[in-house]
């Protein structure tokens, strides 16, 4: 985690953890895009936030059974437990992503250079559902950011595999050993977020 910004740890649900959590991704992606059958492979009639950033619904939180109990999951909070350290933290509320097998669908595909990092490095303020900004953020410059110590922690849960043919998450490791660097060259970007 401190070289690389990121681990994978598998088993974390059973399966009928998975099982649920699937019919449930399923269920509310029916909800947004009707006329969509995944059996047919029908990603044309998919959701748009789908089809332009594989977030189900337009990213808004999704509050299910399944998707809770995931959140408060004892192998979930071991595996941050174990990365960072720490032993308290305070959990989100969850979203679900959806990845187009693109190669299948070439026109269905996410837009090109969409930095999606749910957190602004500048004024550490979040994306995250129900969260303020960081109460530093109104002090925050350029020059006296955020530190490694002041972060938010991303987790993701799989609940497919999912091959380089079909696509999938994809990160840039070690991000948080240059990320300071890369703050100072896109001071401006990070300034006219929509969560600066």
């Amino acid at each position: 985690f401190q070289t690389y910004g990121f681990v994978v740890v598998s088993g974390i649900l059973t399966e009928e953890e998975l099982t649920i959590s699937k019919a449930e991704v399923y269920e509310e992606l029916k909800s947004h895009s009707p006329d969509f059958d995944f059996s047919k492979e029908n990603f044309d009639n998919i959701d748009r936030f789908v089809k332009l950033f594989g977030l189900i619904g337009g990213g808004y939180p999704v509050l299910l059974p399944q998707s809770i109990l995931n959140r408060q999951n004892p192998n979930v909070y071991l595996a941050y437990h174990y990365a960072t350290g720490r032993k308290h933290f305070l959990s989100a509320l969850e979203r679900y992503g959806f990845m187009v097998p693109t190669k299948k669908c070439p026109k269905i595909k996410t837009i090109e250079n969409w930095l999606h990092i749910d957190y602004n490095p500048l004024s550490g303020k979040t994306s995250t559902f129900g969260y303020e900004p960081s109460p530093l953020y109104k002090e925050l410059t350029p020059q006296n950011s955020l530190k490694l110590q002041d972060a938010y922690y991303k987790g993701i849960i799989a609940l497919a595999d999912c091959p380089e043919e079909v696509g999938g998450f994809h990160c840039v490791p070690g991000f948080h050993n240059f990320c300071e660097e890369w703050k100072k060259f896109n001071s401006e970007r990070c300034e006219s977020s929509h969560y600066s």
